[in-house]
């Protein structure tokens, strides 16, 4: 674990290369995913007396945030102890704190930025302390069981927690609801994970309709794992590699390349053949109300956004991991560069066309930006892991 955070935080450093700008003036909005859709609610014609007075809706956005804590004197970013320092984890609403507690190596929440997954309004971490896998939620342990997990998935149902770990010592892959092992299996590669766009907070794990799933593969084949039933997953007839599936409205779309360069998304009998400048090296797939669509890294770098038709194409100048997605919105920071951070794909958030970000400083405290423009600060000597942006609505 020690190793691990010093790693982390030099990919970090490394990938800190470009201009920090993330301004309105460089939104994105993909042309294919029905550009121009709006959420404001209609009212009524002007000089209409007859029409019923629309109603009054009050917006709340809160902003929680999960961050590291760790003594003034300490340079967090070179992390000269490799992990083994005295550290606490705050966790605000907006500017309020909510709670604090010892973080850290041996303690029961660890301090690794990947270890944070803020879902909806609960912060749960996962840490390995002894021989040991630690849950918690919101700072208090949940879950306890024997043996060293690393988490590729968690989904908080409201009948309870699912987690899909990876044994660090025997390699298995074990399925668990509230710590109670569902299935446990050694598959040789989980689709998905907390870093790419299409699954995001929570990892491997997504639903469809009422149920859960993930997807592995083991031995050459490829599996769909439904509530914790294997089922062997039907594949093309000809393929080189699958890059991704994923259950939309109760079908199966896959993902998947062909010969040394072209690849093909498939679904509910029609596919559309990426080739030339739409060839992905890598993709994910994700839904949409206008069906399943694909992103991906282009030959030339960019990242790309093809839909099932063959006019559905955007191209965005940046990696694939970069893109924040919501709906038919598209936005993506340009880069970081001096002393500012962004330590994972949980520090950032798109709603409805406005991007949140959390950003540390190697040198100063974090903060929230909203659209690029910071709107407060944390006073503490640490890093921010993870934000979670929600919009109460209230109509009067």
């Amino acid at each position: 674990m020690r190793k691990a955070l010093k790693f982390f935080l030099i990919i970090a450093l490394a990938q800190a290369c470009t201009p920090f700008d993330f301004g309105v003036e460089h939104l994105l909005r993909a042309e294919v995913m029905g550009q121009g859709k709006s959420r404001e609610s209609s009212a009524p014609a002007a000089g209409d007396s007859t029409s019923t007075p629309a109603p009054t809706i009050i917006l709340d956005t809160i902003i929680y945030a999960s961050v590291v804590e760790v003594p003034d004197s300490y340079e967090w970013a070179r992390d000269s102890s490799y992990g083994a320092v005295k550290a606490r984890l705050h966790f605000y609403r907006d500017d309020i704190e909510v709670f604090s507690a010892d973080a850290g190596y041996g303690k029961d929440i660890g301090i690794l930025p990947e270890s944070h997954h803020l879902i909806g309004e609960h912060l749960y971490t996962e840490a390995c302390v002894g021989k040991e896998t630690v849950i918690c939620m919101d700072g208090k342990p949940s879950f306890r069981w024997e043996g060293n997990e690393a988490l590729k998935g968690i989904l908080p149902l409201e009948d309870g927690l699912i987690s899909l770990g990876i044994d660090r010592n025997s390699g298995k892959t074990v399925l668990r609801k509230d710590g109670v092992p569902l299935l446990n299996y050694n598959f040789d590669f989980i689709l998905g994970d907390f870093s790419i766009p299409s699954y995001g907070k929570c990892g491997a794990i997504y639903t469809d309709g009422s149920h859960f799933y993930f997807h592995a593969s083991a031995k050459d084949t490829f599996y769909m794992v439904e509530e914790g039933t294997m089922s062997e997953a039907s594949l093309p007839d000809h393929y080189a590699r699958i890059y991704d599936m994923r259950r939309i409205d109760g079908k199966t779309c896959i993902l998947y390349r062909i010969g040394s360069g072209n690849s093909i998304i498939k679904y509910d009998g029609k596919s559309r053949l990426l080739s030339g400048n739409s060839y992905i090296a890598d993709g994910c797939i994700l839904a949409s109300e206008d069906g399943p669509f694909c992103i991906g890294t282009a030959s030339t770098g960019n990242a790309i956004m093809l839909g099932l038709d063959a006019g559905k194409y955007a191209s965005y100048p940046v990696e694939t991991h970069r893109l924040y997605i919501d709906g038919d919105s598209v936005i993506y920071p340009k880069g970081i560069s001096g002393e500012e951070r962004i330590l994972t794909y949980a520090c950032g958030q798109n709603l409805g066309g406005t991007l949140y970000m959390g950003i540390s400083r190697t040198t100063g405290k974090p903060y929230i930006a909203k659209n690029g423009k910071a709107m407060y600060t944390f006073d503490v000597n640490g890093y921010i892991t993870a934000i979670e942006v929600i919009v109460n609505q209230t109509i009067l």
